[in-house]
């Protein structure tokens, strides 16, 4: 009977890290999805690149594979930051930063990337992990509004002189920028992570998705998901991804959320359903970019351009009133 027991025992632990390892590749596979994902050798020649990672580079695996990490290089950032990249995890030290690449049609785009150093059974480095998002949007915006302040900037000195108002207007335009660009800092180290049943009920959550929907893990575990579907998102846009990621495909669109306090906010969402044997979804696994302040951000653009239009309609009228009294005192000297 012992014998059969440490047997049953053996065979228990088989099975438990069958499953384990089947529940892993499926993360990892859901990940490769939503993330885009290559590894290196020591010498940063490319051993290995997802589907993302080629959509975005436009290269194919033909063309990448073999060829160095800088053939994405764009020249647009110092090569101080590739020393100390290079520094960091040739130490075996994660490295985590921006990266400004060019693809192979010459266009620029912004990934924010994290690079891992993966070690052999003799503790030496064998190859380099890099997991990145692309960030180009919030990069761009960020250099829109940039742009803008200053202009707001070079017309300041003449605006204090019309009166205090657009004085104190500017200074809230400010304001909002340094505000504006907290939010942005916040949402490109945003990613929000679930997995739900086949019925949609929770079960997996991890800490950012908790701390931007405002529950605790335990209170959303056995949740059906849509205990953050907002009331202004349409029923289409759910019936829709149902349908695709039912019947086995990946969803991507944006979605409208609310809080636990009845707030809301905005993702950029990939749902990624996870296939049995038969390829039949099991599960859905969903990774979250919050765009919530580059929603906002495009308001406020709008509505600094406005201001900016009415200080310049003002700045006009004073000017001509000024000529028109200039006109009116020479007048009187001739």
């Amino acid at each position: 009977m012992k014998l059969l027991d440490v047997l049953l025992r053996r065979t228990d632990d088989k099975n438990e890290i069958t499953s384990l390892k089947a529940e892993l590749e499926s993360h990892l596979k859901a990940l490769h999805e939503g993330a885009i994902i290559s590894e290196t050798d020591p010498s940063g020649n490319i051993t290995f690149v997802n589907e993302p990672f080629i959509k975005l580079s436009g290269y194919s695996e033909q063309e990448i594979i073999g060829k160095n990490h800088r053939v994405l290089k764009s020249g647009s950032q110092s090569e101080e930051v590739y020393k100390k990249l290079w520094k960091t995890i040739s130490s075996g030290k994660v490295w985590r930063g921006t990266l400004c690449n060019r693809n192979k049609n010459g266009e620029l785009y912004w990934v924010k990337s994290t690079i891992v150093p993966i070690f052999d059974e003799k503790e030496k480095i064998n190859k380099y992990l890099c997991i990145m998002f692309d960030v180009s949007e919030e990069f761009l915006l960020h250099q829109e509004v940039s742009q803008k302040i200053e202009e707001i900037t070079a017309q300041e000195e003449e605006m204090r002189q019309m009166n205090e108002e657009m004085s104190v207007i500017n200074e809230n335009l400010a304001a909002s920028q340094r505000e504006l660009e907290t939010q942005l800092y916040a949402m490109n180290n945003a990613v929000l992570v679930s997995a739900t049943d086949i019925r949609g009920n929770i079960v997996y959550a991890n800490d950012k998705f908790c701390q931007v929907a405002g529950y605790t893990r335990e209170e959303f575990m056995g949740k059906n998901h849509r205990i953050i579907r907002h009331p202004d998102m349409p029923a289409e846009i759910f019936d829709d991804l149902w349908k695709t990621i039912s019947g086995g495909k990946i969803w991507q669109g944006v979605v409208k959320n609310i809080r636990k306090d009845n707030s809301h906010y905005w993702v950029h969402a990939t749902v990624t359903p996870i296939l049995n044997e038969r390829g039949v979804p099991v599960k859905y696994f969903s990774v979250r970019s919050d765009i919530t302040a580059q929603k906002e951000l495009a308001d406020t653009l709008n509505n600094s351009e406005q201001k900016i239009d009415q200080l310049n309609a003002h700045l006009s009228l004073a000017k001509t009133a000024l000529e028109k009294k200039v006109e009116s005192i020479e007048g009187e000297f001739k």
